[in-house]
C-alpha cells in the first residue's frame, strides 16, 4: 500500500513522512487453503470406504505391495506381469535376467525371483532358545534407542554453543576472542612483517588484559597506520596507478606530490629552486610521484579542464604550445589509453619504482583494515581492525608552508594578487615564476607567511633551506628493529603466560612493577641555567613563552599537533616499554651502575627513576636468562647501527637567555656520547616501531634533518558485534532441532509399542529405527545438513 502521510516537526526537522505500508500475508490465506484440504480429504476417504466397502476380499495379496495400493485398489492374490500400473504405482517393476522373471523393488532396493510366493502359515514348533535370543536382540535394541534419545538431547545442548555463529567458533564473541584477536594483529602489523601460521593458545601471544564476557577491554591501535599504509604499501606501481585513475580528477592536484618533472623522459623540469631540480635528480628520479605525466595519463581530462583547465593552460600548456615536441607529447598524454598492467610497464621501462607522496598533514587517509575468519566452509568473514575516514584539514594544517601542493601552484598562475599570476611552472619558460624569486617569497606577498619571518623561521631557513622547497619524507624503522621489539616482547609473553610455577611469580612481580607516572630527560649537551625552550616542533614558530628545561620543553611536532599548543613532551612510561628500552640497552646487565647514569639528566624524579629502573632490572634478571640477555644485546647493536645510518633525532628551539638568540639544537637518540640519554632514546626508538611516533626527514636546499615525532595516544574502540554472523547458524540450529525431536519422538514410539507388546518382535528392526525413520520422516536434505553441522562441531 502507497500512502504518503508526512507531519511537521519545526524548522530544524522539518519534515517526517511514512510513504506507505507493507503488508506481509493475508489472514483469510491460510484459512481457505485449510478448508480446501480438510474437504479434500474427506471426500477422499468417503469415496475409498463407499468402493471397499461393496468388495470385501478376504485374500493376502503380496506382501512387496504398499499398503496404499492393499487400500486402495484391488491387488491380486499375487503380483504379477498382468498389472504393470499397479505394479509401478507400488514401486515394482519387472524385467528378464538369464530367462528367468524378476522383481525390483524400488522401496527396498532390492530383486525378487517371480514368481513370488506368500508365506506359509504351517505352524511349527515354537523353539525356547531362539525365543530367548530373540528377546535379548529386542532388549539390546531397546537399549540402543535409550542411547541414542540421550545422545540426541546431548546434542541438541551441544549445537547451543557450537552452532553459535557461522564461524563455527566455540564461545567466540565480541568482547573475549574477537578483542583478543584484533588486538594481536594491530601488534604483529608493526613488528611482524609476515607470518603463514601461528598458534593462538601458545604462551608466546599471551596477554594480561581481561577478555571476560562482562569485560571492557576496547580494540587498541596505532593512529598512525593509515599513514604508513599510504606511504610503504599504497607506493607500489599497481596500487598507485589504479589510485591515480579512481581519483576526482578535480582532487588530483591535492596529491601531496611536489613535481621535478612535466614527463617521464624528464625534458621539462619543474622543481622551484635550483637546488630541489638537482637534488629531485641526485634522490627522487625513481619515485613517479615526482613527475607530473603520471596523473595526467590516468586523469578524466574532462572533468580535470572543468576544474582546473584555465589556470593548467596558464601553467604549462600554454609554453607546450610554442613547441612542436610539447603539442605532439600533450596530445598523447591525453589519448592514453593503457591498461593498468601495461601502465606498470611503462612506468618501469621509465626508470621507475614507486609512487611515494610526501608526508603532510592537510589532509588524513582514509582506511579500512580488517581481517578474515574463515570458517569450515571456506567462508572467509571480515572483521574490522581499524576503520577512519579521509579528510580535509585546511584549517589546521601545518605542513603547506613547506609546500602549499600542486593545487596552490595552480592558483597561484590564474589569481590575481598571489605573487605568481601569469606565471609558469616551467623553469624554460621565459615565464617561470620563480626565476628571480622563492615560493617562501611568494607565500609573504599573498600573506600566507608573514614577514618578518618569525625567530624560529628564520633559523629554520637558515639550516634547511627556504620555504616552499622542502621535501617531507616518512622514514619507515629498520626491519631490525622490529625484530628487536617482537623478541623482547615475546619472551615477556612467555615468561608470565607459560603454565608452570615459576610464571605465578613472574606475574606477581609483573603486576607489582614501579613504573614511573613521567619522565623528563633534557641532553647533557643543553645548559639548563642559560638556555630555554621556546618550541620544539619544526613545522611552528616560536613559543611567545618560555620554559625553564629543568620543568620541561615543548613538544616535537605531529602530524595532529597545532602551532598553538602549550603542550610538554613528556615521557609517560609502561611496563613493557620499560622493560624493552633496559634489556636493549644492555642498563639491566648491569643495573648498579648503569641505572644512576640513565636517571642523570632526569629532571622531573631523578629518586623514583633510579627506584623505578632498578626494580624493573631486577624482574629482568630475575626472569630472563643471562644468555637471553647478552643475546637481546648483540640484536641490539644492530639496531643502533641501523638507526645510525637513517640519522634519526630529536630537536628543540632554545633560546639563550644572556643574547636572546635563538638555535636549533639537535641530537641522535641513540647518541654513544650522550650516555644519560640512551635509556631514553630506546623509550622513543620503542615508540617509533610500535607507531605511536613515527619519523619524517625534512629535505631542503640548505640541509637536512631527520627528527621524531611527538607521542601519540592510542585509539581504542569496542569490537561490533553487529560483525560476528550468525545467520546461517540460526537456521542449521533450527534444523537440527527438528531432526533431533523427530528422531526422539520416533525412538520413544518405538520402545513404546516394544515394551507395550512384550518385548516380542525382531530385536533387529530397532536398530534400523533411526535409518527408516531418518528417511522417512526428515529426508537426505535435512540429514545431509545435520551431517554438515557434527563435521563442524
Amino acid at each position: 500500500m502507497f500512502d504518503r502521510i508526512c507531519t511537521h516537526h519545526g524548522y530544524i526537522k522539518q519534515l517526517v513522512c511514512a510513504s506507505g505500508t507493507i503488508i506481509y500475508g493475508n489472514p483469510l490465506r491460510p484459512l481457505v487453503l485449510g478448508g480446501i484440504n480438510v474437504g479434500t480429504i474427506i471426500f477422499v476417504y468417503s469415496c475409498a470406504f463407499y468402493a471397499t466397502s461393496r468388495s470385501q476380499k478376504t485374500s493376502r495379496p503380496s506382501h512387496l505391495l504398499s499398503a496404499a495400493a492393499v487400500a486402495f485398489l484391488d491387488p491380486p492374490d499375487d503380483y504379477n506381469d498382468d498389472e504393470p500400473a499397479l505394479g509401478t504405482m507400488s514401486g515394482l517393476f519387472l524385467f528378464r535376467w538369464k530367462r528367468r522373471l524378476q522383481v525390483f523393488d524400488t522401496k527396498l532396493w532390492m530383486c525378487f525371483n517371480h514368481p513370488l510366493r506368500r508365506p506359509s502359515t504351517i505352524a511349527i514348533p515354537v523353539n525356547s532358545m531362539r525365543t530367548r535370543r530373540a528377546r535379548a536382540k529386542v532388549f539390546l535394541g531397546l537399549g540402543y534407542l535409550a542411547c541414542t534419545i540421550a545422545s540426541s538431547i546431548s546434542y541438541l545442548k551441544l549445537t547451543s554453543v557450537n552452532l553459535a555463529n557461522d564461524f563455527w567458533w566455540v564461545a567466540f564473541n565480541a568482547t573475549g576472542l574477537q578483542t583478543f584477536i584484533a588486538n594481536w594483529y594491530n601488534w604483529n602489523i608493526w613488528v611482524t612483517p609476515s607470518l603463514l601460521d601461528a598458534h593462538l593458545d601458545s604462551a608466546t601471544y599471551a596477554s594480561m588484559l581481561s577478555y571476560a564476557a562482562d569485560a571492557t577491554t576496547p580494540i587498541s591501535f596505532a593512529k598512525t597506520y593509515s599513514g604508513v599504509m599510504q606511504y610503504e604499501v599504497a607506493s607500489s606501481l599497481p596500487l598507485a596507478i589504479r589510485g591515480l585513475r579512481q581519483t576526482d580528477a578535480c582532487l588530483v592536484p591535492w596529491i601531496a606530490a611536489q613535481y621535478c618533472y612535466l614527463d617521464f623522459d624528464r625534458r621539462w623540469e619543474m622543481a622551484n629552486s635550483a637546488a630541489r631540480q638537482q637534488r629531485c635528480f641526485l634522490e627522487f628520479r625513481t619515485n613517479g610521484a615526482v613527475y607530473l605525466e603520471g596523473p595526467l595519463r590516468n586523469v578524466d581530462w574532462i572533468a580535470f579542464d572543468a576544474c582546473w583547465g584555465d589556470a593548467f593552460r596558464t601553467g604549462i600548456a600554454s609554453d607546450l604550445a610554442l613547441d612542436a615536441a610539447g603539442v605532439a607529447w600533450l596530445a598523447a598524454v591525453k589519448r592514453a589509453a593503457t591498461t593498468e598492467d601495461a601502465e606498470v610497464l611503462l612506468w618501469q621501462a621509465k626508470g621507475i619504482a614507486s609512487y611515494t607522496t610526501a608526508w603532510q598533514n592537510y589532509k588524513s587517509i582514509g582506511l579500512l583494515n580488517s581481517f578474515n575468519v574463515v570458517n569450515a566452509f571456506g567462508l572467509a568473514y571480515p572483521l574490522t581492525l581499524y576503520a577512519t575516514n579521509g579528510s580535509f584539514a585546511l584549517a589546521t594544517e601545518t605542513t603547506r608552508k613547506m609546500y602549499w601542493s600542486f593545487a596552490a601552484d595552480l592558483w597561484a598562475v590564474a589569481t590575481n594578487g598571489s605573487g605568481a599570476t601569469g606565471r609558469s611552472l616551467l623553469r624554460s619558460s621565459a615565464r617561470f615564476a620563480f626565476t628571480n624569486t622563492t615560493l617562501g617569497a611568494v607565500y609573504v606577498t599573498n600573506g600566507s607567511m608573514q614577514a618578518p619571518l618569525d625567530p624560529a623561521y628564520a633559523v629554520f631557513e637558515s639550516t634547511i633551506g627556504a620555504f616552499g622547497s622542502v621535501d617531507l619524507r616518512h622514514v619507515p624503522f629498520p626491519a631490525s628493529l622490529a625484530r628487536l621489539a617482537r623478541t623482547v616482547h615475546e619472551t615477556l609473553n612467555e615468561v608470565v603466560g607459560a603454565v608452570s610455577n615459576d610464571s605465578h611469580a613472574a606475574q606477581k612481580a609483573f603486576k607489582n612493577l614501579f613504573i614511573l607516572s613521567a619522565m623528563l630527560a633534557v641532553p647533557s649537551g643543553v645548559n639548563t641555567a642559560t638556555l630555554t625552550s621556546v618550541g620544539s616542533n619544526m613545522l611552528c614558530n616560536m613559543k611567545a613563552s618560555q620554559l625553564n628545561l629543568t620543568s620541561g620543553y615543548y613538544t616535537y611536532f605531529g602530524y595532529n599537533l597545532p602551532c598553538n599548543s602549550g603542550q610538554g613532551e613528556w615521557i609517560y612510561p609502561y611496563p613493557l616499554q620499560t622493560i624493552f628500552a633496559l634489556a636493549a640497552s644492555g642498563i639491566a646487565i648491569d643495573a648498579a651502575a648503569a641505572v644512576p647514569v640513565a636517571c642523570a639528566t632526569e629532571m622531573s624524579a631523578p629518586a623514583s627513576c633510579r627506584a623505578s629502573l632498578l626494580n624493573v632490572s631486577s624482574f629482568i634478571t630475575t626472569f630472563m636468562a643471562a644468555q637471553f640477555l647478552s643475546e637481546l644485546r648483540v640484536l641490539a647493536i644492530d639496531v643502533e647501527t641501523d638507526i645510525a645510518a637513517l640519522r634519526v633525532e630529536f630537536m628543540m628551539y632554545l633560546k639563550d637567555a644572556t643574547t636572546g638568540n635563538v638555535s636549533l639544537f639537535h641530537q641522535p637518540i641513540l647518541d654513544p656520547s650522550d650516555a644519560p640519554m640512551i635509556f631514553t632514546g630506546w623509550i622513543l626508538a620503542f615508540d617509533w616501531v610500535t607507531g605511536l611516533r613515527e619519523v619524517v626527514a625534512f629535505e631542503g636546499d640548505k640541509g637536512a634533518l631527520t627528527v621524531i615525532s611527538t607521542t601519540y595516544d592510542w585509539g581504542a574502540s569496542p569490537a561490533k558485534s553487529s560483525e560476528v554472523p550468525v545467520n546461517v547458524a540460526a537456521y542449521f540450529r533450527v534444523f537440527c532441532q527438528y531432526i533431533s525431536f523427530a528422531l526422539l519422538m520416533i525412538a520413544t514410539t518405538a520402545v513404546l509399542h516394544t515394551v507395550v507388546n512384550g518385548c516380542n518382535g525382531e530385536g533387529y528392526n530397532l536398530f534400523e529405527v533411526n535409518r527408516v525413520g531418518g528417511m522417512v520422516w526428515i529426508g537426505r536434505p535435512l540429514l545431509f545438513v545435520r551431517s554438515l553441522t557434527a563435521l563442524c562441531i
